[in-house]
């Protein structure tokens, strides 16, 4: 009988072989050799002659595709690897047989001891069966004894929850009709919610799962958000429209002491804290807050931050509308003076508004630093972050940074609407008043043709007026410290009033010339007729006396810009081309100066001789 044939008898021997051959051990030798053996030591190698001689078939990384593609490669046709792998496979199976004969005494000596252990394990079942039912009396009476320790803590947990039980009249509490005592009773509702969430170290899913319980919504519905919206802006709109209507001018007492120096500004700083008022915790929910962490405003966060935009926005809107003849009613009606017991005019009562509302400004970008902007990212991260996530907008309308952007929107309108408006209302004004002055530069021909009036040796006194009206308005910009506004104006009105003071001067000099050559045509008809008046015809002519006044105001009103307002002349570019134009005249009026003086000296020569 060959290797195969005892292989293929070796299933319906087994019985026989087994028990025939019980008794026998294994070679010890036979047993070490097999244990020494490893699955790739029982494989034979592929010979080389096949196409895939250096395929590993036990990798891990072994796949049929990556086989038959690396292969497909080296042959002709998919025949040829079929053949290889029919001969290998032939290999294979005869290493197997010659693997199990050689193992054959292993097998009969492995059924032999399992014959030994079924001996064994009918010794040891008697015991282990009474071992099992002992421990099933024991299981039974451990059962009994859990649930009568549970029935009892069942019974104490029902004691004590009836113990802890209270029973309040929440109607006051979820029925209120004042907007600070709703606020107050909402942020320590919810305070004591946030704290026992954190307390129950929810996950994100136990907290989307607490925020849908009934109980939870139906707390939420008891308090009415947009009622408190409308109470709390009815309040603080009666209150704010009152004093835009009586306190808009007036100054507050004994101001030195205080940020602000009008009482409206002071106000409108108050209420705008008001609507983040939190509130004072008393010893009897102590227990329940903790005292060192900010209170957790919610979904009141949203109204708060609404009002605080309508206030801002309706103070820019009043000062937006403020005016001098506003100021100059409430001035008369009220005799105001300040802390010099001097009266106070409209101008300065518009310019302290100026100041006291970047001085609001500042007070408000620190508060919302340090108050406002650590509510939002509380609010923003304890809820509404969940809430996007939970609706899955795909337009990000809201984030993290929306705050910051609403608040920096609503700063530069205020500043725009109010302070602005507020400067260009008073740049206005001064080049109103400048400008009525310099109209005088018209009565300057008046001044002189047949007046027989000196040649001027001074500027006009509309000059010196002109320029304490700008050092007037400039002193009381820095006296309220308003620096970057003066930069804004002051060089936009220098440039303006040297414009109209241009148009001016050339009006009069174009006026003065054509009258000048009327009364040369009319000389030469009349040969008696003496120009501007003058009987001498060696002294200064009516019109070259408005020539040279019109030169000296241009040259000292210049000189008294650089001096007392510090202005750069070399920007103002209006004030330089009418500079230009009279410097002509300034030649022809020294030419007329030293041809006068020198004919006096003759006629004095001669009278001594």
């Amino acid at each position: 009988m060959d290797a195969s044939d005892r292989v293929d008898s070796l299933g319906p021997c087994q019985n026989q072989i087994d028990s025939d051959r019980c008794d026998k051990k294994s070679p010890p030798m036979s047993a070490q050799k097999h244990s020494a053996k490893t699955v790739e030591d029982c494989i034979p190698k592929v010979p080389q002659e096949y196409c895939f001689a250096d395929e590993k078939f036990l990798s891990d990384s072994f796949s049929v595709d990556g086989f038959v593609r690396r292969n497909s490669r080296k042959v002709d046709s998919l025949e040829k690897i079929k053949e290889n792998l029919n001969g290998y496979l032939r290999i294979l199976k005869e290493s197997m047989i010659i693997l199990i004969n050689e193992d054959y005494t292993e097998f009969i000596n492995l059924s032999a001891n399992l014959i030994s252990f079924d001996k064994s394990i009918n010794n040891i079942k008697t015991p282990v069966l009474k071992f099992k039912n002992e421990i099933e009396i024991v299981r039974k009476k451990i059962e009994e004894i859990v649930v009568e320790i549970d029935s009892k803590n069942r019974r104490l947990r029902s004691i004590r929850r009836f113990c802890g039980t209270f029973h309040l009249d929440f109607s006051p509490l979820l029925n209120l009709t004042d907007a600070e005592t709703f606020q107050r009773y909402y942020l320590i509702t919810f305070q004591f919610v946030q704290e026992f969430q954190q307390r129950l170290n929810l996950s994100d899913c136990d907290r989307e799962r607490f925020e849908t319980l009934t109980s939870f919504l139906e707390l939420k519905s008891k308090f009415k958000l947009n009622v408190y919206f409308h109470m709390k802006l009815k309040k603080i709109s009666t209150h704010i429209e009152t004093s835009f209507q009586q306190d808009r001018y007036r100054l507050l007492p004994n101001s030195s002491t205080e940020r602000y120096r009008l009482q409206i500004t002071a106000i409108v700083d108050q209420t705008l804290r008001h609507c983040w008022t939190q509130p004072v915790q008393q010893s009897d929910a102590s227990t329940l807050l903790n005292r060192n962490k900010r209170f957790h405003f919610g979904d009141l966060f949203i109204y708060a931050w609404k009002l605080t935009l309508k206030i801002f926005s309706r103070f820019g809107v009043c000062i937006s509308q403020s005016n001098f003849e506003e100021a100059d009613s409430f001035l008369r009606s009220s005799k105001s003076i300040d802390q010099n017991n001097e009266t106070i005019s409209s101008e300065m009562i518009l310019i302290v508004l100026i100041a006291d509302s970047q001085i609001l400004v500042d007070e408000f970008v620190t508060f919302y630093k340090s108050t406002i902007y650590p509510l939002w990212l509380d609010y923003f991260n304890q809820e509404l972050s969940h809430r996007i996530k939970r609706v899955d907008l795909e337009s990000k309308q809201i984030d993290q940074n929306s705050l910051q952007q609403s608040f920096d929107e609503t700063v530069e309108t205020f500043r725009e609407s109010s302070s602005n408006t507020l400067i260009r209302l008073i740049r206005s004004k001064i080049f109103a008043d400048c400008c009525s002055l310099m109209n005088q530069v018209n009565d300057i021909p008046r001044l002189y043709r047949r007046t027989n009036k000196e040649k001027p040796k001074e500027e006009s006194q509309f000059i010196g007026k002109c320029i304490e009206r700008l050092t007037r308005s400039l002193k009381l910009f820095e006296k309220n410290q308003i620096f970057e506004s003066k930069k804004l104006w002051l060089n936009e009105l220098i440039n303006d009033l040297s414009l109209y003071y241009k148009q001016l001067t050339l009006e009069v000099l174009t006026s003065v010339q054509k009258t000048e050559d009327s009364l040369r045509k009319l000389k030469k008809a009349k040969s008696n007729y003496s120009i501007g008046g003058n009987k001498d015809s060696n002294t200064m002519s009516d019109d070259n006396k408005i020539r040279l006044q019109i030169y000296l105001d241009v040259q000292i009103f210049g000189e008294k810009l650089q001096k007392e307002l510090a202005i750069e002349l070399q920007t103002i570019k209006p004030y330089l081309d009418l500079l230009q134009t009279v410097d002509s005249l300034k030649t022809y009026n020294k030419f007329l100066l030293c041809k006068n003086s020198h004919q006096k000296d003759s006629k004095n020569k001669h009278h001594n001789l």
